[in-house]
């Protein structure tokens, strides 16, 4: 990326995990809490760019959880693979207990036909629209060129 400095942790965020991670005796200076937010995104930067290599070795061009899990292992951090693996799984739980899309139409308490002939209506009345307005765009041009006079000039009849 060209701009680096655009890429940064908030630092309330960083600041909290500090301060939970730490004794409460100790403090933090926000240099150093600086210093921890540049070494995340370099983190980031490193799992991310490693991740996508493994991801192009397998054809692939969304990088996916498993080339993750190995970028982590190609890199040396095979300490932190299962611990990845756990929020990873998690996660999965989490979207699994989240409402899904087709759920959103039940909520709504609309029948996909009355959403259907809904959006038929939309249609025909832009359509509609669409042919006025052409309409009166060919009316202007219609009133602005006068019909040609039947003039006839000189001459004996």
């Amino acid at each position: 990326m060209a701009d680096d400095e655009a890429l940064t942790l908030p630092k309330s965020t960083v600041g909290k995990l500090v301060k939970d991670y730490l004794p409460g005796t100790v403090r933090s200076s926000n240099e150093i809490r600086d210093l921890i937010s540049d070494c995340c995104v370099e983190f980031i930067h490193l799992v991310a760019d490693q991740a996508n290599e493994v991801s192009v070795k397998d054809h692939k061009k969304t990088i996916a959880p498993q080339h993750i899990i190995q970028a982590l292992r190609d890199l040396g951090f095979e300490h932190y693979v299962s611990q990845v693996q756990e929020v990873y799984e998690q996660h999965k739980e989490t979207l699994q207990d989240k409402p899904r899309t087709k759920n959103k139409l039940a909520r709504l308490g609309i029948s996909e036909e009355d959403l259907e002939r809904e959006q038929q209506e939309y249609f025909a009345r832009a359509h509609a629209a669409l042919e006025d307005k052409q309409q009166q765009q060919q009316q202007p041009q219609a009133t602005a060129a006068p019909a040609p006079a039947d003039v006839r000039t000189g001459g004996d009849s």
